[in-house]
């Protein structure tokens, strides 16, 4: 009965109820559909207080990935934490033909997400992909593939990710102002879709993507205003966004090495782009030849490699350096760049007749109260314990940042 009020104070059905996982533990969740049952993997800040609210970071991986492989090396979800963020690394579907598992090896899980052209072949700028590009497999939930350029699920991922959203408000303490969703590669191009659609527009203050841009002829902007923040490597060639060694498709694609076309970066930029593009300075500047330019509310950022999170080791190629460069840019510069959503709340109350507008005073005013005393009462039980680690590159001295920035 007693968090009832906290229910009603901060619009989180979580929040007052002790979390369902361990602070500070990677911990593995399952939800049910659309499709399978799928897995993600949950890490909650040592600083979790259930009466707290704390900004939600989704992290969508790669074709061929799993949320638990990535989540135990890409070192996301610890920097998160220790900025407050909870973290959640969620799997795809891999639903393909029997005759595919292992086909490519044991460690590509087929593992894959439906959005941005990827199984919209051909789409409103025709094939999405060259007549020699590679066969694929036809995912099951997609019957029969229109032509070969389809390669992923076709499930339903973004009502996935709503019922997702949906379960975590109701299992723990969200900032609903501060929900952000990145990811790499196939997961990247994910998040555009998601972008694209109100109903889950409205619930994510920012997307930021890491190798991922639209299929040509799927460049759609937010359905709600929101941020773009972004990392695209200057040599990549699998989700490339420049024109590598003069290649272009049709309608000015850019062409990955297999054959598939994408959406140019500037023209990703043109679309979302709130301001006039000017420098970004960074703490990361001229690590791995970063560089970063504002656009209004849009931060894009490039750095010398190809189509890699700059920090991570995969099994297929040579890892490019050991300083986490993709998790550290998105931690200690994205998000930090962060502007909350409008609580839709206040938007609601500011609206409404007089006598609403103070009966909701009183009741907010009523909850504060019964929820100062409830804390109160735990802190006294709990004794006291505070405090973060927050680690940030800010903190190396001149002689650390040079050996870094020469090493890498």
């Amino acid at each position: 009965m007693k968090y009832v009020v906290f229910g009603l104070l901060w619009g989180a059905n979580g929040c007052g109820n002790e979390p369902p996982w361990a602070l500070g533990e990677l911990s593995r969740g399952t939800l049910e559909g659309p499709g399978q049952p799928r897995s993600y993997f949950v890490r909650l800040p040592e600083s979790y207080r259930p009466q707290q609210k704390h900004p939600l970071l989704l992290y969508f991986h790669g074709w061929g990935g799993d949320a638990k492989t990535i989540a135990e090396n890409d070192d996301l979800d610890v920097m998160a934490n220790r900025e407050g963020w909870i973290s959640i690394h969620v799997t795809g579907m891999s639903d393909v033909p029997s005759s595919w598992i292992g086909e490519w090896g044991a460690e590509f899980t087929w593992g894959s997400w439906n959005g941005s052209g990827t199984v919209s072949s051909p789409g409103p700028a025709g094939a999405i992909c060259s007549e020699d590009a590679p066969e694929t497999p036809c995912y099951e939930s997609c019957g029969d593939c229109k032509d070969h350029c389809w390669w992923t699920t076709c499930t339903d991922d973004v009502s996935f990710v709503s019922h997702l959203l949906d379960h975590l408000e109701s299992s723990l303490c969200i900032d609903t102002d501060r929900i952000v969703a990145s990811g790499f590669s196939n997961g990247g191009v994910f998040l555009y879709e998601l972008a694209a659609h109100e109903a889950i527009s409205k619930r994510l203050a920012a997307i930021i993507p890491v190798s991922g841009l639209p299929h040509i002829g799927f460049n759609r902007g937010p359905a709600t205003a929101m941020q773009l923040f972004g990392l695209w490597g200057r040599v990549d060639d699998e989700v490339p966004g420049f024109h590598l060694n003069s290649s272009r498709g049709p309608n000015g694609a850019t062409v990955s090495a297999d054959g598939f076309y994408y959406t140019p970066l500037d023209a990703v930029l043109e679309l979302w782009s709130t301001g006039e593009p000017k420098k970004f300075e960074t703490s990361l500047d001229g690590i791995l030849a970063l560089s970063c330019s504002s656009h209004g509310s849009v931060v894009a950022c490039t750095w010398a490699g190809g189509h890699e999170w700059p920090g991570y080791w995969y099994p297929h190629r040579k890892k490019s350096t050991d300083f986490p460069l993709a998790s550290t840019l998105v931690v200690q510069v994205f998000l930090r760049h962060l502007v909350p959503r409008k609580a839709e709340e206040l938007a609601l109350a500011s609206e409404a007749p007089l006598w609403n507008a103070t009966a909701l005073g009183s009741l907010m005013i009523f909850s504060l109260l019964g929820g100062l005393v409830i804390y109160l009462q735990q802190a006294a039980c709990r004794g006291s314990k505070s405090g973060t680690d927050y680690a940030s590159l800010d903190s190396l001295d001149g002689s650390e940042r040079q050996t870094l920035q020469h090493t890498h």
